[in-house]
């Protein structure tokens, strides 16, 4: 069986293999291959097993552990909520243990930032308990081990409380919660704004101003996406008892059936000077109301004038570019999108990315920055917001 396995070449798709399977492998030798890898697959999924039902046939893991070339994706599935359930679980296993010890030192890597300190305390702080110090020691007194004082003036010097400081926003939070008489709250994006919503009261946030506000119906099953459109909001979600999304204008009571709806992921979305939004599914106008979207794509702009626009709808889908009225598919490099975006212009490197590379839709940003964004974490450049992963 062992001479079968040896040398056997593997596609490196753990996102979808058993950690058994992928365990197995690893003790026999397999080669991985990482060509053509989507980097949303490069983490394994824990929770086949960590489920009880599955326990009497868990590998211990330890050969994936210990594989220079696979262990990181394991680590890169860890998530606290399941650690903190199957927290027994991972330190009755060998190599589950050697992983988790490993996240455990991540962490504590980060933990020197009062942003990921916060963080850690908020998500991570069951690991404080004496079970953990006992395998781990001294690793995770380490996670927990930083002085505020210290933090708190290290962020200072940075300006790190300033720039995470937004009152219009805290204020607007402040204020749906204690109309709606809970604690809870969702916010949706409709760059460059926010909008806050607690029970059946909404605001919207640019910048310094709230720009505008009103009521949902008193209930409602989910609220998918409130996007501003010239001078209105639209709001898309599923009415009570309910299963299919309807529309509505925020300030209007009446809701309408969504001619079609859509799903992708949530990245940005442009204002048009004439007063429409576009998203990677094409126009929304302030006129009327049809497309109902669950997530609505990622748009790629400049601040030129007649800059091109391209759009993806999901972190792996190609590019498309939209000629005025309509996608068409991209048949380009990325490298040539960039360029034709003019990214060079800006003093941008993107000599070194390979021709056959595609850019990570997802994660990525290319969006002109608006007098409320400008000072953003991410910076501007030229007037833009470039980020973009490859």
């Amino acid at each position: 069986m062992v001479m079968r396995f040896m040398g056997l070449r593997v596609r490196k798709e753990v996102m979808w293999m058993p950690l058994n399977v992928i365990d197995l492998l690893c003790e026999y030798g397999v080669a991985w291959d990482a060509k053509g890898v989507d980097i949303a697959n490069e983490e394994v999924d824990w929770v086949y097993w960590l489920e009880d039902e599955h326990a009497e046939n868990r590998r211990p893991l330890l050969h994936a552990a210990r594989h220079k070339d696979i262990y990181q994706y394991f680590i890169e599935g860890i998530y606290s909520f399941e650690v903190e359930e199957y927290l027994d679980v991972f330190l009755s296993h060998e190599g589950a243990r050697i992983i988790l010890g490993k996240k455990i030192d991540e962490l504590a890597n980060k933990s020197g930032d009062i942003v990921n300190n916060n963080e850690i305390i908020d998500n991570w702080s069951f690991l404080a308990a004496p079970k953990v110090y006992n395998v781990y020691g001294e690793r995770v007194e380490k996670l927990f081990s930083h002085n505020a004082d210290e933090l708190l003036v290290t962020a200072l010097h940075a300006g790190t409380i300033a720039e995470l400081t937004w009152p219009a926003y805290e204020q607007a939070v402040a204020r749906v919660r204690s109309k709606s008489k809970k604690t809870d709250f969702n916010v949706f994006d409709s760059f460059p704004a926010v909008a806050v919503v607690s029970g059946s009261y909404v605001e919207v946030v640019d910048g310094d101003a709230t720009i505008a506000s009103g009521e949902l119906p008193a209930r409602y099953e989910n609220i998918h996406s409130i996007l501003t459109v010239g001078d209105k909001v639209q709001v898309y979600l599923t009415p009570h008892n309910q299963s299919d999304g309807h529309l509505m204008w925020l300030g209007d009571m009446q809701i309408y059936p969504a001619d079609d709806s859509r799903w992708g992921y949530n990245g940005y979305s442009l204002l048009r000077p004439d007063g429409t939004r576009l998203t990677a599914f094409g126009l929304l106008r302030p006129t009327e109301l049809k497309l109902g979207l669950y997530g609505f794509g990622n748009i790629f702009a400049t601040n030129k004038e007649d800059s091109p626009i391209f759009a993806s709808i999901h972190d792996d889908s190609e590019l498309m570019l939209w000629d005025g009225a309509s996608y068409e598919k991209w048949e380009g490099t990325t490298k040539e999108a960039l360029e034709k975006l003019g990214v060079f212009s800006y003093g941008l490197d993107v000599s070194g990315i390979p021709g056959g590379s595609k850019i990570m839709a997802g994660s990525s940003t290319i969006i002109p920055a608006y007098p409320t964004t400008k000072n953003s974490l991410l910076g501007t450049t030229g007037g833009n917001h470039f980020l973009y992963p490859i």
